[in-house]
């Protein structure tokens, strides 16, 4: 017997139906976050090596605080840094926008700090890219195309872009999983699914 226009849909279901549902419901819920770091982050992460956290964590920091941008450039520094880590603080930090700079900008923009360690990077043998793999809608080829056109358009009037495009960075090709983790980035913070007791 259907159940008319004005019965709730819970009752219509036998016992037996309404108790799995509701588990299926509380399964979907929202789960209630911890956060799982105590101290300086580049410490835990020391100990947390994740390659999709620490995408998570370049995507989800925000670059304008000084203290995130010690992390990202703390990951950026590591000799397992994977490539899709590196290229998502170029772009979450903006960095592409230093390829069309030629003036020096202050230190306390982060970006000489952050584009100083990809060069670095590039000059010696670049990051790793077994991994890990870019999450999906990154276009690699457009954003080092724009890196490029706007350094050429630089020295085209005579300037030397602040940075240069990063065409080992931006033309590896990474063959891991996508980005992914547990891990939630929450105001700087780490969280994580609380386990039930």
């Amino acid at each position: 017997m259907a159940a008319n226009a004005t019965t709730a849909p819970h009752e219509t279901l036998p016992p037996g139906q309404m108790a799995a549902l509701g588990e299926v419901i509380q399964s979907v819920q929202p789960t209630e976050l911890e956060t799982v770091t105590d101290g300086p982050l580049q410490d835990w992460l020391a100990q947390n090596r994740d390659p999709g956290l620490w995408h998570e964590l370049a995507d989800g920091l925000d670059c304008s605080s000084a203290e995130n941008l010690d992390v990202l450039a703390w990951m950026l520094a590591q000799s397992d840094c994977e490539n899709a880590v590196a290229v998502r603080i170029f772009v979450t930090a903006a960095l592409h926008e230093l390829c069309a700079v030629s003036e020096p900008l202050p230190v306390a923009h982060g970006g000489p700090v952050l584009s100083h360690l990809i060069a670095h990077r590039e000059s010696t043998g670049g990051f790793p890219s077994e991994r890990l793999s870019d999450a999906q809608g990154l276009d690699r080829a457009d954003l080092l195309r724009r890196c490029k056109a706007a350094n050429h358009r630089l020295q085209d009037a005579g300037r030397r872009p602040f940075l240069q495009a990063p065409d080992r960075m931006l033309g590896a090709r990474p063959s891991g999983p996508l980005p992914y983790t547990d891990y939630v980035i929450e105001a700087g913070r780490i969280l994580r699914p609380r386990r039930k007791s």
